[in-house]
């Protein structure tokens, strides 16, 4: 439904002028009128000049009668006109001000009214779609056919390109209502449909199929995807805060953080490239420039998360939005081959989660629950595990854990024993920097 047009109006550029010049000339007349006479001049020095003339009285008497006179300085002159000008200016801003914003008011309206006229108008054609064009089939029907479905995916993809983030979760729920995004079976695939920075927060998708779609810095608190495929779905720099994902496909899914400033860096065809250069080659084949950028990094592995990017000759520091797990729920999702690395996976509950092969390089594992998780080659370089649950944990050592991670404080091992026990055993230090 269309907003009514703000019936506020902007001042007339011709009306502006007007005033100004209008508060101008007061201002002048009432400076040189007022203000002059009493010696109040703009920090003025007055300048007197006294003459004394003699008249005689009607008893013949002669009297001295004194008059005093003052003479304008360039101060006089300049008062005269820095206050009128300065009247002037206050009003031509003060309507300056007032314009822009009854303008992006009218923006936001119109943006509003743009945006309510998409939807409505992709209601209406998926309206025709499922009553006249049978692309929701009655039961014992054949599947519709493949030319309305293509339609239908192409308008759902373009609708959602037009809408902002708040109105895209409106055809994402419509979709899942009239269950045409199941995940065993889906009539529609929106893969690579754009849903990022969508406000998908504390919305149910339970076990929708939600490949390859795009999520990047979206807004998914609390949201529940419990059994959902996200195969292969952009999750970069998304908040996933209190999410529940329990039972979901997020195998190769890409939850790194994202680089507002180059938004490719960490794109999936890019991190298959760069996945094949170890850091030694990579080592041998950088300039010396990057050198220095490895000297600036911040807490990010060097061959994958530098902060410091070369353009040209000029570095750029990046603008990172890390991809937010505190206190998700993940318990029993797939996790392989996934891209984790520098994920805030906080508090996270990762129980019998498959984290076969995944990249865990720098996640925050701060507390994560991790029994009987899958750790089959995943890569926990640098990840930091202090007061993490890894009990039960299958296809990880506590010998590669204390290799590899760069906190396990107070972590519980796959044991069953606290680090320090395990240490002790091990006939090592238990107060070592792990």
């Amino acid at each position: 439904m269309a907003s009514s047009p703000s019936n506020r109006h902007r001042i007339p550029f011709w009306l502006i002028i007007t005033l100004a010049l209008f508060v101008m000339i007061v201002l002048a007349v009432a400076f040189r009128g007022i203000l002059t006479p009493v010696g109040l001049g703009l920090g003025r020095v007055s300048v007197t000049e006294t003459k004394t003339t003699h008249t005689t009285n009607e008893a013949g008497q002669k009297v001295d009668i004194a008059r005093t006179t003052q003479r304008p300085t360039p101060w006089d002159a300049l008062g005269l006109l820095v206050i009128p000008l300065a009247g002037g200016l206050i009003v031509t801003i003060v309507s300056h001000v007032y314009n822009k914003r009854q303008r992006e008011r009218e923006e936001a309206v119109q943006s509003l009214s743009a945006q309510d006229e998409i939807l409505q108008k992709y209601l209406d054609q998926m309206s025709d779609l499922v009553v006249k064009q049978g692309l929701r089939p009655r039961p014992g029907d054949s599947e519709p056919k493949s030319h309305i479905r293509n339609l239908a995916q192409a308008r759902t993809i373009a609708a959602l390109l037009g809408l902002d983030g708040e109105h895209k979760r409106r055809p994402l729920k419509l979709l899942y209502e009239l269950e045409f995004i199941g995940k065993d079976n889906p009539i529609l695939e929106i893969k690579n449909a754009g849903l990022d920075g969508a406000n998908l927060s504390e919305l149910t998708l339970h076990n929708a199929c939600l490949k390859c779609i795009d999520l990047r810095l979206s807004d998914l608190k609390g949201a529940d995807l419990e059994g959902s495929n996200l195969y292969l779905a952009d999750l970069r720099g998304s908040d996933l805060r209190r999410s529940d994902l329990k039972g979901a496909d997020l195998k190769e899914a890409n939850l790194l953080p994202y680089d507002e400033r180059d938004p490719e860096r960490w794109s999936l065809h890019n991190l298959k490239k760069e996945i094949n250069l170890s850091e030694s080659s990579e080592e041998k084949r950088a300039p010396r420039r990057l050198k220095w950028a490895r000297a600036l990094n911040i807490g990010l592995p060097w061959h994958t998360f530098r902060k410091v990017r070369w353009r040209g000759v000029r570095p750029t520091l990046a603008k990172l939005t890390v991809t937010n797990l505190k206190g998700a729920t993940l318990a029993g999702a797939w996790l392989q081959k996934s891209w984790l690395g520098a994920a805030d996976l906080t508090n996270a509950d990762l129980a019998c989660a498959d984290l076969t092969d995944a990249d865990l390089k720098e996640a925050d594992l701060t507390g994560a629950v991790l029994t009987n998780a899958n750790l089959t080659n995943a890569n926990l370089t640098g990840a930091v595990l202090t007061n993490a649950d890894l009990t039960d944990a299958v296809g990880v050592t506590s010998e590669e854990l204390a290799r590899q991670a760069y906190s396990l404080k107070g972590a519980t091992m796959p044991t069953g024993q606290k680090k320090k026990k395990w240490f002790r055993r091990r006939g090592e230090d238990g107060q070592n920097s792990l």
